[in-house]
C-alpha cells in the first residue's frame, strides 16, 4: 500500500500533486508522460486531492485536502476509461485511494509503470505524445518527439534513417575510397560502387551506407553517409555546421572577434576545427618560478575529445551548428541537443556514465579512425588529461536543447597573459595601469620573479623607487626569502636615480649572504654592493665565490671588481684623515693594484680594459703604488 508521507518525501520529478481535477485529460497526459519515460525514471503517480505548497518557512509542503466520494468515483472512472480509449497503445494505471484527516475525503493516487513503449493520446482528433521535462508535462515536438520514438523503437535512430531527398549521386566516391583506406577497411579487389549496395556494409557494427525505399525500391544514402561523405551535406541536414569563434577577453562584450562557419563533411570539419584549436593549445614559457617551464595553455587530446564528442554525440535534427567559442581564459564547445536521455545526468557530470551513442554509425567511423575514445572514455580523458596539465577540470553545462564543455586555461597562463599586458603598458609609458597591474599580481605572488623583474623595470623607466620602497616596506623581515635573481633586480631598483640612505640600506639587505656562483650574478651584486659603498660586503661576496670555485679568480671582470672594492677602502681610509703613508691605506692600495694588473693579465678587453687602466693611474697618480 502507499504511504502519503513516503509520497511526500519523493522528487516532484516522479510525483505530480493535483488539488482540482478541473480537468481529467490533464491527469491522463501526466500518466502518459510517467508511462513514456523520457527521463528513465521508472515510472511516476498523480495524487489527486493534494496540493504541493509552501510552509511559513519556504519549505515544500503537501496539503491533503482530499476529494468527496462522489467526485473520487467520477475522476477515477474517467480517468482509467480514457487511459484504456483514448492512449495508444493504451496503458493501465493502478489505483489506490488513501485517507485523509477528514474521513469524508480520500485521495486518490494513479500509478503507471514505464512500458518501453511511445504512447500518444488522443484528445478530439488531434493525437499528441505527451512527455515529462523538468517536473512539468509537456508535448512531445520536433526533436523531443524523435528522441522519444526513436528510444522506444517507433522509429529508426536518426543516423540510420534513409535521407529520402538525396541520392547516390550525392555521396563523393572519392572521400568514401580515401577514408576506407585509412580505416583499413578498403578493399583495392573491389569498386567503389560495391559499398553503395544497399545489402554490404563497412563493418558489423553499422548499418549499410544506403538502404533501399520501400514503396519505390529506389536506392538512397542514409543519413551518416551523407554527413561523412556528401557533396554537399547541409542540401539535407541544415544543422551539419560549425562555427569556430575567438573574443579577446573574457566575454562576447569585446568590440572585436573572428568567426568563422565551417561546412562540408563532419570529418572535414572535424579536421579544420582541430587545426584551429591546434594554435589555442601554445606553449608558454613561464619564468616565475626562477627557471624556464614550458606550459601548455589547453592539453590538445582534451580539446580533441571535446570537440569531436560535440560533432559525434550532437542532435542533427537540430539546425543549430556545433560552436567552439575560445575566450582569454576558457573554449567553451557547444553541442546542440540536450544530453541522451539514456544518460543519467548525475553520472555523466562524475565521469561515470555507461557509453551511450547518440549516433552510433558516426562515433564507429571516429572510433576507427582514432579521432576519438571508445567505450565512453572521452569524458575520462578530457578530465585526465586536463589534470596531468596542472589544470582545471573541464565543466558542463545541460540543458535540454544543449551540452556545453568548458575547458579552462591552464591557472598560470593568466599570470602570463598579464604580464605580457603590464610590458605593453610600460613600452607605451602607461606607468600607473603598469604599477596598478603589478600591485594585484604582487598580492597574489609576491615572490613571483618575473612580477618583481617588472616592478624593478617600472621604477628603471619612471627614475623613481617609491614603488619598489613600498613593496619592500612590509616585507623587510623576510628579505632573504625572496629568489636570488629578484633580490638582485630589485637591489638595483633601489639605486636609481639618487638613492638616499634608507635606499642603500634596503639595497644591502637585499644583497646580503646570496652566495651566487654564476660569473654574471656575481659581477651584479658586487657592482651594486659598490654602488651602495659597501666594499668590505663586495670583497666577501668575491672572495667567497674564489673559494667555491678557483677558476672564477681567473675571471677579468671580477677581478677588476675586486680591485674596484679594494680602491673604494682606499679611497675612503684617505678621505678619512689616513696619511699617504698609513700601512693600512698602504696595504689596501696594494691589494687593489694587485688585482687590477691581474684583471689586464687575464684578458680585460673593451670598456673593462679602460676602467682597470683608469683606477691604475689613480693609485700611482696619488703615490700609492708604482
Amino acid at each position: 500500500m502507499i504511504e502519503l508521507r513516503e509520497l511526500m518525501l519523493r522528487e516532484s520529478e516522479q510525483v505530480e500533486w493535483k488539488e482540482n481535477v478541473a480537468d481529467v485529460n490533464d491527469v491522463v497526459r501526466t500518466l502518459v508522460a510517467f508511462a513514456n519515460d523520457l527521463a528513465n525514471l521508472g515510472g511516476g503517480r498523480v495524487v489527486c486531492g493534494a496540493a504541493e505548497g509552501r510552509d511559513e518557512h519556504g519549505f515544500p509542503q503537501v496539503k491533503l485536502e482530499g476529494m468527496t466520494a462522489d467526485r473520487v468515483q467520477e475522476v477515477r472512472g474517467k480517468v482509467v476509461a480514457r487511459c484504456q480509449a483514448n492512449v495508444s497503445p493504451a496503458i493501465a494505471p493502478t489505483v489506490e485511494e488513501l485517507p485523509t484527516g477528514d474521513p469524508a475525503r480520500r485521495v486518490l493516487v494513479f500509478t503507471v509503470i514505464a512500458t518501453g513503449r511511445a504512447h500518444a493520446l488522443r484528445d478530439g482528433a488531434q493525437s499528441a505524445w505527451w512527455v515529462r521535462v523538468d517536473h512539468q508535462t509537456k508535448e512531445a515536438r520536433n526533436g523531443v518527439l524523435m528522441r522519444l520514438l526513436a528510444a522506444r523503437g517507433e522509429v529508426e535512430p536518426w543516423d540510420r534513417r534513409i535521407a529520402n531527398d538525396a541520392t547516390v549521386d550525392d555521396l563523393d566516391l572519392l572521400a568514401l575510397r580515401e577514408t576506407l583506406v585509412r580505416m583499413g577497411s578498403w578493399d583495392p579487389a573491389r569498386e567503389v560502387d560495391h559499398w553503395l549496395n544497399p545489402d554490404v556494409s563497412i563493418s558489423t557494427y553499422v548499418p549499410p551506407l544506403c538502404g533501399r525505399e520501400k514503396l519505390s525500391g529506389v536506392i538512397r544514402p542514409r543519413n551518416f553517409a551523407l554527413l561523412l561523405f556528401g557533396r554537399e551535406p547541409q542540401r539535407f541536414v541544415a544543422g551539419a555546421v560549425s562555427s569556430f569563434s575567438r573574443y579577446p577577453g573574457f566575454d562576447r562584450a569585446e568590440p572585436y572577434s573572428e568567426r568563422t562557419l565551417i561546412d562540408g563533411t563532419i570529418l572535414h570539419q572535424a579536421q579544420r576545427l582541430l587545426d584551429r584549436l591546434h594554435a589555442e593549445a601554445v606553449m608558454v614559457t613561464d619564468k616565475s618560478t626562477g627557471g624556464d617551464e614550458n606550459l601548455q595553455k589547453y592539453p590538445f587530446q582534451a580539446l580533441q575529445e571535446a570537440v569531436i564528442n560535440a560533432l559525434v554525440h550532437r542532435d542533427y535534427a537540430t539546425p543549430d551548428p556545433v560552436r567552439v567559442v575560445s575566450y582569454t581564459d576558457r573554449i567553451e564547445i557547444w553541442s546542440p541537443g540536450g544530453l541522451d536521455h539514456r544518460l543519467n545526468r548525475e553520472a555523466f557530470l562524475r565521469s561515470a556514465a555507461h557509453p551511450v551513442w547518440r549516433n552510433q554509425a558516426l562515433a564507429w567511423v571516429f572510433i576507427k579512425l582514432q579521432l576519438a575514445q571508445s567505450e565512453g572514455r572521452g569524458i575520462t580523458a578530457i578530465q585526465r588529461s586536463l589534470a596531468s596539465a596542472g589544470s582545471p577540470p573541464a565543466t558542463f553545462e545541460l540543458t535540454d536543447h544543449s551540452v556545453v564543455c568548458v575547458l579552462p586555461a591552464h591557472p598560470r597562463h593568466g599570470r602570463v597573459r598579464d604580464l605580457l599586458r603590464v610590458e605593453a603598458d610600460l613600452a607605451q609609458g602607461r606607468i600607473a595601469a603598469a604599477l596598478a597591474a603589478l600591485s594585484a599580481l604582487l598580492t597574489e605572488d609576491p615572490h613571483n620573479v618575473r612580477t618583481l623583474a617588472l616592478l624593478a623595470e617600472v621604477a628603471r623607466v619612471d627614475q623613481d623607487p617609491t614603488p619598489v620602497m613600498r613593496f619592500l616596506d612590509p616585507h623587510r623581515a623576510a628579505l632573504r626569502s625572496f629568489p636570488a635573481v629578484a633580490r638582485l633586480t630589485l637591489a638595483g631598483a633601489l639605486l636609481v636615480g639618487e638613492p638616499g640612505a634608507e635606499q642603500h640600506d634596503l639595497a644591502r639587505a637585499l644583497l646580503a649572504d646570496l652566495d651566487l656562483w654564476s660569473p654574471s650574478d656575481l659581477r651584479r651584486q658586487a657592482t651594486l654592493l659598490l654602488a651602495c659603498q659597501d666594499a668590505p660586503a663586495a670583497l666577501a661576496a668575491l672572495q667567497s665565490a674564489f673559494d667555491h670555485d678557483p677558476s672564477l679568480s681567473e675571471d677579468p671582470h671580477l677581478l677588476h671588481l675586486r680591485g674596484a672594492a679594494w680602491l673604494q677602502i682606499t679611497k675612503r681610509a684617505h678621505e678619512g684623515g689616513a696619511a699617504d703613508d698609513d700601512p693600512a691605506l698602504r696595504t689596501s692600495a696594494s691589494h687593489a693594484a694587485r688585482d687590477l694588473r691581474a684583471s689586464l693579465a687575464h684578458g680585460a678587453a673593451g670598456g673593462i680594459k679602460a676602467r682597470v687602466e683608469r683606477d691604475l693611474r689613480y693609485l700611482q697618480d696619488q703615490g700609492w703604488c708604482r
